[in-house]
């Protein structure tokens, strides 16, 4: 008898290139990890129609031709109607955060999108914990959440260390390291400005954005940069708000992953990691 699933039921909803700006990311800012990349690439919690797996799978395969990715799936109907979608190197299996991998077999790359929005604040950490046993030393997992069109999203890009576990499962330190807080958006449908992404900050953030804290200052500074450039095309505008809060707060200062609507962020320093402090 198999392992049970850990995890519950979330509601599934999905549609076409909703996750491409996580793929486009993982493509544009980790091309040389995703080339080297030891083991399969898992999407966890597929919903509905596994669509999204799909495309990760071949949008992975432009990069590295061997990538192999499962889709995981705590429902078993869904885990099932996916099967219509397998093919070489994309499988789909029914599963939870304790990934439903072979013997030996560690994930190089999880992609968790729209799934631990839905769960209390309190339950994430132990959800990343049993997802993280899962996980290759080095490993990436890009965790958030998106509108329901994929036109903007926020996400955690988390390292897996090199710790493990001890008896009884206890962790002797953290076993995922938030790398990078990554923010993105569909340029051409983009004209709200930086607060737009409020609603979909990691819960951790969200519901410590209170007015005049860190994060609220983080946005009201980028707010301040992007006005600052009312009436520039909206890529160059884009541009110019990311390289402004760069001087602020270290992130990915590159043209292929700026300009195609990409602010990565890092949590060693600045505000990101003022306000990661502010919760511990």
């Amino acid at each position: 008898m198999g392992t049970k699933p850990a995890g519950q039921v979330t509601r599934g909803k999905t549609a076409p290139n909703r996750l491409r700006l996580a793929d486009t990311y993982l493509l544009v800012a980790e091309g040389a990890r995703l080339r080297a990349l030891q083991g399969p690439a898992v999407d966890l919690g597929f919903g509905d129609v596994p669509v999204t797996t799909v495309e990760l799978f071949e949008r992975l395969r432009r990069a590295n031709p061997r990538a192999e990715v499962i889709g995981v799936e705590i429902d078993p109907e869904r885990a099932e109607r996916a099967q219509a979608f397998a093919r070489a190197g994309l499988r789909f299996v029914r599963g939870g955060f304790n990934l439903p991998l072979a013997e030996g077999e560690l994930a190089g790359l999880v992609r968790a999108f729209n799934v631990l929005r839905q769960y209390d604040e309190g339950e994430v950490r132990a959800a990343l914990d049993t997802v993280a046993r899962g996980m290759a030393p080095g490993a990436l997992l890009v965790e958030g959440t998106s509108d329901p069109f994929g036109r903007l999203a926020c996400w955690w890009v988390w390292e897996r260390t090199a710790a493990q576990p001890v008896p009884p499962g206890r962790w002797p330190e953290p076993p995922l390291r938030r790398v990078r807080l990554v923010f993105g958006q569909r340029l051409r449908f983009f004209s709200e400005g930086p607060r737009a992404f409020q609603p979909y900050l990691p819960k951790e953030l969200i519901h410590h954005a209170e007015p005049g804290g860190v994060i609220d200052r983080f946005f009201a500074a980028w707010e301040r940069a992007w006005m600052a450039e009312a009436g520039r095309p909206p890529r160059e505008r884009w541009r110019a708000s990311v390289l402004a809060m760069a001087e602020l707060a270290p992130a990915d200062r590159r043209r292929r992953v700026v300009d195609r609507g990409l602010a990565a962020f890092g949590c060693d320093a600045g505000p990101i990691a003022e306000a990661l402090a502010a919760l511990s």
